[in-house]
């Protein structure tokens, strides 16, 4: 002791055993895809080959049936797998090291993206009904220049381009439906395409399959000519298409939004 301070020994504070979480296990959901895409890998399982039913893979993997069915739907996004409705899930591809890895802001804005996509759809199916009994001139010319830049964007294999025209498509339909508000509520909802999260959705989904490309392009074609020659059905039959390809893929079916 120095100048008659008294030494004080320090203490420890006392900390209750919930402070610190255990180390977490990967999810389940993760732990299944990587489970089912190293078998694929390895070639347990070959381009065409049924996967064995959920059931099955839950109790061979040691998880719950949701975490395989996750599994498959991130799979199939990452186009390794495709799901045919009442035949199974089958092998689609057998992707390098580097592949079948959905990036982290897709799974984080994968809801976010569902969403406005439902939201655009229930707005775009008034607009086309619409659109079909008296479309405004200047939203067909938009539309039409937008599929010449969609065809463009396939010949040249360029995403990028595609997205782009695609906003311009669906603004010309906005303005093709003669209702200032629901283009104001279209015009809304295509803004949030741009949002960084969302437009990692957009871009990763078309770049692993481009086949994605060619189905949007035709469906965007069906929608413009459904809209010039009157035919309500077809219209939107094809908006609904559409739509539906684009979220099959990430909730394993087509959604039920007739």
């Amino acid at each position: 002791m120095l100048g008659g301070e008294i030494a004080v020994s320090p203490r420890h504070r006392q900390i209750p055993p919930t402070a610190f979480q255990p180390a977490a296990l990967p999810r389940k959901t993760e732990y299944a895809r990587q489970q089912i895409l190293e078998a694929i890998r390895k070639g347990l399982f070959a381009v065409g080959d049924r996967l064995p039913p959920e059931r099955e893979l839950a109790a061979l993997l040691g998880v719950g049936r949701s975490s395989v069915r996750e599994a498959l739907s991130m799979l199939q996004i990452a186009g390794v797998v495709e799901v045919r409705h009442g035949s199974g899930v089958f092998v689609r591809n057998v992707p390098g090291p580097e592949q079948a890895e959905v990036p982290l802001d897709f799974l984080i804005a994968e809801q976010d993206f569902l969403t406005l996509t439902q939201a655009r759809y229930v707005v775009e199916r008034g607009i086309v009904a619409l659109a079909v009994e008296e479309a405004d001139p200047r939203g067909l010319d938009r539309m039409r220049s937008a599929l010449e830049d969609m065809d463009r964007s396939l010949e040249e294999s360029d995403i990028s381009l595609f997205l782009k025209a695609n906003i311009s498509f669906h603004e010309g339909l906005a303005r093709a439906g003669q209702n200032p508000i629901l283009e104001a509520f279209s015009q809304k909802l295509l803004r949030q395409l741009d949002q960084p999260k969302i437009r990692s959705v957009r871009s990763f989904f078309y770049q692993v399959d481009l086949h994605r490309l060619i189905r949007a392009v035709e469906t965007h074609r069906q929608i413009y000519n459904g809209i010039v020659a009157g035919n309500r059905d077809l219209a939107l039959d094809a908006i609904y298409r559409h739509y539906a390809d684009v979220v099959a893929p990430i909730i394993g079916q087509d959604p039920a939004w007739r």
